[in-house]
Parts: C-alpha cells; sequence; structure tokens
C-alpha cells in the first residue's frame, strides 16, 4: 500500500490528533495505533458476547475461538508497535 492510500484511509480523527503525517514511520505508527485501537475493542466485544452467550457448545466453543484470535491480534500488533 502506498503512504497516500493509507492516509486517505486513516479515520479523519487520527490526523486532527496527531496532525498531517509526512515521515513513514509516522505513518506506520499511525496506522498500527488505529488497527490495534480497533481491534482491542473487537476483543472486548467478544469476550463480553462469550461471557453472556446461551448457543451449543460448538457455537460457545467458536466464539471462544474468535477471542483467542483477537487477543493475540492485539498481542502481535503491540509488539509491532513497540518495535516501530
Amino acid at each position: 500500500m502506498s503512504p497516500r492510500h493509507l492516509l486517505q484511509n486513516l479515520p479523519p480523527h487520527t490526523l486532527r490528533l496527531h496532525g498531517p503525517r509526512q515521515d513513514p514511520s509516522d505513518l506506520a505508527q499511525a496506522t498500527v495505533n488505529v488497527s490495534l485501537a480497533r481491534a482491542c475493542r473487537i476483543s472486548g466485544f467478544l469476550a463480553q458476547l462469550s461471557a453472556n452467550f446461551q448457543g451449543t457448545k460448538m457455537q460457545r466453543s467458536a466464539i471462544g475461538d474468535c477471542v483467542d484470535l483477537m487477543l493475540s491480534s492485539v498481542d502481535e500488533l503491540s509488539k509491532t508497535l513497540s518495535e516501530l
């Protein structure tokens, strides 16, 4: 993806909060931050869903797998951000 494409697809509030990004490193950090925030929100939603879900054993297992995968994604994005 080109830097222009990434800038066009960042949420508008990201640029307002941090100003326009010119440096590729800043752009990478901004995009990973956005991805991390979204992954955290989804992870929290899935964890709450999992705690309250009354479906079949297979359905509960599938949701549990999704929670595990999202937590792993959050961990990986956090590591990526710390390396940038």
